[in-house]
């Protein structure tokens, strides 16, 4: 499973957003990350957009070592909770909304457009990359850490 997340203008000095993402194989967590995005996102939308193309980046090396070892994938899908973030990466069309998007972050739209990667909607309620984006209280960080199979070091 591939997910991808963010929490929008987050950070109360700067308000930039945190990118969340993380990729399972056979069932563990195989590769994370967690980190503030390096410019200001106008928009939720524009801040999960951010976050599918890092999340892009790492499934195009993924699937290189994945068909390394004789596994091969054509299509990997990324989960992200944003529905419009989901449309921007399938839309080849720039509108008003999206003109002022960095280059650099159309990546995902590049390998959407070229079959590489699939982007699907997973409601906030599992999206898994939940919890590298925000602090969560005690019953729902539970149950996100139960999600991407870790465990508390205080059993």
């Amino acid at each position: 499973m591939r997910y991808a997340d963010s929490d929008w203008a987050s950070c109360c000095d700067d308000r930039k957003s945190y990118t969340g993402y993380c990729f399972k194989y056979g069932g563990t967590v195989v590769s994370w990350k967690s980190r503030k995005q390096q410019t200001t996102a106008l928009s939720s939308a524009e801040a999960e957009y951010m976050s599918l193309t890092e999340a892009a980046k790492e499934a195009i090396h993924l699937k290189s070592l994945i068909n390394d070892i004789g596994t091969p994938h054509k299509t990997i899908t990324l989960y992200n909770d944003n529905k419009s973030a989901n449309n921007m990466s399938k839309n080849p069309i720039v509108s008003s909304k999206s003109k002022h998007i960095d280059i650099k972050e159309h990546f995902i739209r590049e390998k959407v457009l070229a079959g590489d990667i699939q982007v699907q909607y997973k409601s906030t309620e599992i999206m898994e990359a939940d919890i590298l984006t925000k602090g969560l209280c005690g019953p729902k960080h539970t149950k996100f850490r139960d999600m991407i199979g870790m465990n508390s070091v205080l059993k």
